[in-house]
């Protein structure tokens, strides 16, 4: 085993010693993948991470793209893996499961994490080990600094993170590249060329503006480690802010996010934002928070945002329902107080009455249609921001028979023999 030296302003490292970040727990009895790509970053990674954590349950994952002849990254990985004698398991990106993209570096880097999702399901794991170092993090905070993004986007990438179906690991975040690259000698190790492509942006900022960048410091040496410690700094910032905002989030209605206006105006502009998600614009976020009660408008990525009484509610146009028998029978109230919000007070699962001699396959779920008129009375519960968006169940029939997130039916027009089911979120309709 060598020995770290002091690293210099410059980061220029010659032997090391690994180490951990303490603000990584690894965890010890887990099994946790290796997102090794047969690069040097990522095989320094698996040489630390097995040298350090011997007796830990590493496996090398490597995700195939597609994109280019790969197979000497195919073969540098594999053989990395029977070197460091750990598992290896090969995935094919997942290209079917890209929503939105913003350009094709973006893309690939969902196709990969949707790659890294299924290996977690069949190796029977969500922890993910990746190599991001503090080069990386300079390069993703001046990316998001000249796309326009806001003091979370200057955050950058966090130590652990989650992802859908993820929980992703960086334990070499505050090493600079050069020195995870040493961890890397004697393996074999395959460059990409898009490392190097100009026309890529993060090939760009790495070869061109970060240099540049040095020569603007005083002392003419790397900005990667003031950058680095911006986003630490942010990062600080913002769970501070998540501390002092928590007690005025709102609860959330499925997919469809509640933003409360019982706070000051600045608290409800960082959570609309927050729930339009950081790919948008400050401008989007100060235009929905200037809204008037009962106006409702279209953005972008097929969702809306509104604003009722309560405040602000911001989610999917559609949204799709499965209904299941819920038992034992659960006693609801049969009617709304103007005063309540209902995405307050009946949060999902919506519970609604439907009689017992009702087939449950003969039960159907759609939205407001104008020949609901004559169930005015119980719309008139909910702002108009929200009626579109209740689901009317209804039987084969025709017959409606609840509405929204809570029936306003009286039970006793019910009858005594009341069937219970639970309307939960489903993409399955």
């Amino acid at each position: 085993m060598t020995s770290l030296q002091t690293l210099s302003v410059g980061w220029n490292v010659s032997v090391l010693e690994p180490m951990a970040d303490p603000m990584v727990p690894i965890p010890e009895r887990a099994r946790i993948m290796v997102g090794l790509s047969g690069g040097a970053d990522s095989t320094g990674l698996a040489v630390w991470a097995v040298r350090t954590y011997p007796n830990h349950d590493w496996h090398m994952v490597h995700v195939r793209h597609g994109l280019r002849d790969d197979e000497a990254d195919r073969r540098a990985a594999q053989e990395t893996a029977q070197l460091l004698n750990r598992p290896f398991l090969e995935v094919q990106a997942k290209w079917d499961d890209i929503e939105r993209a913003n350009g094709p570096e973006d893309r690939a880097r969902q196709a990969r994490y949707a790659a890294f999702v299924a290996a977690g399901e069949q190796l029977n794991t969500p922890y993910l080990a990746l190599a991001h170092t503090a080069d990386d993090q300079a390069e993703t905070v001046i990316l998001r600094l000249v796309r326009g993004t806001g003091p979370s986007g200057m955050a950058g990438m966090q130590p652990v993170s989650a992802r859908v179906g993820l929980t992703i690991i960086r334990p070499l975040l505050h090493w600079p590249r050069a020195a995870v690259r040493n961890l890397s000698q004697g393996f074999p190790t395959v460059e990409d060329p898009t490392n190097t492509d100009l026309d890529q942006r993060r090939a760009y900022v790495r070869h061109q503006l970060l240099p540049v960048l040095g020569y603007a410091r005083p002392d003419k040496q790397s900005a990667v480690p003031a950058i680095s410690r911006l986003a630490a700094l942010q990062a600080q910032q913002r769970m501070l802010i998540d501390h002092l905002i928590a007690p005025y989030v709102g609860p959330s209605w499925g997919s469809i996010q509640r933003i409360s206006d019982e706070s000051a105006p600045i608290v409800q502009k960082e959570l609309i934002y927050r729930a339009l998600g950081h790919d948008v614009s400050r401008e989007l976020a100060d235009g929905i928070a200037r809204l008037q009660r009962g106006e409702r408008i279209d953005i972008k990525g097929g969702r809306w945002a509104a604003r009722d009484r309560f405040g602000w509610l911001i989610g999917p146009k559609k949204i799709a329902w499965s209904i299941n028998k819920v038992d034992p029978p659960v006693h609801f109230p049969d009617h709304v107080h103007r005063d309540f919000d209902p995405l307050k007070t009946h949060p999902l699962p919506w519970k609604v009455p439907i009689y017992r001699d009702v087939n449950i396959r003969d039960v159907r779920v759609r939205y407001r249609l104008p020949v609901d008129s004559v169930h005015k009375g119980i719309f008139e519960y909910f702002e108009k921001s929200l009626r579109k968006q209740l689901p009317v169940v209804y039987t084969a029939a025709g017959n409606v028979v609840a509405i929204g997130p809570v029936s306003t039916l009286p039970i006793g027009r019910l009858g005594a023999n009341v069937q219970w089911i639970a309307i939960t979120q489903s993409h399955q309709l």
